[in-house]
C-alpha cells in the first residue's frame, strides 16, 4: 500500500505530538507502557487517533475513594467486650456469639431494627441472658477498640491531596452517632451512607447504587475499600475499582497502583514500580528531528 505526502506527514505529525504528549505526562497519569512503545513506533494509524486528552487504551483516572468503615478505618469487635464479661472464658463467650448475639441478628439493627425491639425479642428467647444481652446496646462502645491508624493516615492523605471521600458501612443508625463524636475522621467525608438508615445491607447492590446516585458519584473514577469480599465484588458489577483490604500497607500499595496515592518511602514496591515506568519513558526510541530529548 503506498502513501502520498500528505498522508506521511499527517501520521508523522499526529505521532509526534502523541509521543511527546505520553513522555511529558507519563509520570502525571501512569500510561500503559504499550501505549507508549505503540506511539514511539509511529503503529497508530493516523485516522483512528484523536488528540491526546481522549486517547481510548489510556487507563480510566481513578479519583474518587469509597471506604468501608468497621474492620478498615474503624476497630470494631464485640468480643472486646464480651472478654470482660466472660472474665476471659472464651469459649464460653464464643458460644454466646454464636448463639445468642449473633452476626445475623446483629445485621437486623444494621438494616435498621431497633435496639430496643431486638434486645427485648431476644431477651423472651434468653431470658437467663438478659444482662449480656442488654450489654451489646448498652455498653456498645466498649467494642471498637479505637481507630486503624494506618488506614486513618492514608485517608489524611487523600484528604490533603483533595481526593473525594465517602463511606458506605453496614452500621446501624442508632448507634453510630457514638462513633461520630469519638472520631473526627469521620467528619473529613464529603457523604455517609449507613445500611441503617436506608435499611438495605451491602452487598445489595442497590445500596451501592444509592451512594452513587445520591452523591453523583461516577463509578469509573471510583476506588471502593471493604474488608469482606462479597462487598468488594459488587462494587466491581458496578464498575468500581475494589479493593479488599487486608491491612493499611497493603492498601497504600493497592491505592498507589491506580493511581490514588503516590508512592513513598513506605511502600517499596510501588516506588519500584514508578521507577520502572520512567525508565522505560527515558528508554523509548527517539525520532529523529520530531521529539526534543527530555
Amino acid at each position: 500500500m503506498t502513501t502520498n505526502k500528505k498522508g506521511t506527514h499527517d501520521h508523522d505529525a499526529v505521532t509526534t505530538e502523541l509521543a511527546t504528549y505520553c513522555r511529558n505526562e507519563a509520570t502525571r497519569y501512569r500510561v500503559d507502557s504499550i501505549a507508549l512503545e505503540f506511539a514511539a513506533r509511529g503503529s497508530l494509524h493516523p485516522v483512528n487517533v484523536k488528540r491526546p486528552a481522549r486517547i481510548s487504551f489510556m487507563a480510566t483516572h481513578r479519583s474518587i475513594a469509597v471506604f468501608d468503615l468497621g474492620g478498615v478505618l474503624i476497630d470494631w469487635n464485640p468480643r472486646y467486650l464480651y472478654r470482660k464479661l466472660f472474665h476471659g472464658d472464651d469459649a464460653a463467650m464464643e458460644h454466646f456469639l454464636t448463639t445468642v448475639c449473633t452476626p445475623s441478628w446483629n445485621s437486623q439493627q444494621d438494616a435498621g431494627r431497633s435496639f430496643a425491639e431486638a434486645c427485648a425479642s431476644l431477651k423472651l428467647d434468653h431470658p437467663s441472658h438478659a444482662a449480656l444481652i442488654d450489654a451489646w446496646i448498652e455498653r456498645q462502645e466498649e467494642m471498637i477498640l479505637g481507630p486503624i491508624h494506618g488506614t486513618v493516615e492514608i485517608l489524611a492523605e487523600l484528604r490533603a491531596g483533595g481526593v473525594p471521600l465517602y463511606a458506605l458501612s453496614n452500621w446501624s443508625a442508632e448507634t453510630f452517632p457514638l462513633s461520630l463524636r469519638r472520631f473526627e475522621f469521620l467528619r473529613w467525608f464529603q457523604g455517609i451512607l449507613l445500611s441503617g438508615e436506608v435499611r438495605l445491607l451491602k452487598p445489595d447492590p442497590r445500596i451501592f447504587q444509592l451512594l452513587l446516585d445520591n452523591h453523583a458519584v461516577d463509578p469509573a473514577h471510583t476506588v471502593y475499600i471493604d474488608d469482606l469480599k462479597p462487598n468488594v465484588e459488587a462494587a466491581i458489577a458496578l464498575g468500581m475499582h475494589g479493593i479488599l483490604f487486608t491491612d493499611p500497607i497493603a492498601l497504600r500499595h493497592e491505592l498507589v497502583k491506580v493511581g490514588l496515592t503516590p508512592a513513598n518511602s513506605s511502600d517499596p514496591g510501588a516506588v519500584d514500580q514508578q521507577n520502572t515506568k520512567l525508565q522505560r519513558c527515558r528508554l523509548m526510541p527517539r525520532i529523529p528531528g520530531r521529539i526534543d530529548d527530555q
